[in-house]
């Protein structure tokens, strides 16, 4: 969603300066079409899991497609790196 409403933004000229997409996807719903039609233009770092099973792999390759200005780094882990940030710190 977050891509959705920078594309947006720079459609009216207030676009931000990058993006990091951390398990990105497109939206399936053609209500998004026309925000990522034919892409985006906000430089953009798509962080990939390979072994990701909440967004796998194809969905972020969609996003990733309709990324103009994109890098991409991808890593053997999932979705489960982003909910080490939630976890407390236990000593």
């Amino acid at each position: 969603m977050i891509i959705l409403i920078l594309a947006n933004l720079a459609y009216f000229g207030m676009g931000s300066k990058f993006c990091v997409a951390i398990s990105g996807f497109k939206l399936l719903d053609p209500f998004c079409d026309p925000l990522l039609t034919p892409n985006y233009t906000t430089p953009t770092l798509h962080v990939l899991g390979r072994t990701d099973v909440v967004v796998v792999e194809e969905r972020s390759r969609m996003l990733l497609e309709v990324s103009k200005n994109a890098r991409l780094e991808e890593h053997d882990g999932g979705e489960y790196g982003r909910l080490l940030l939630w976890l407390p710190n236990i000593q």
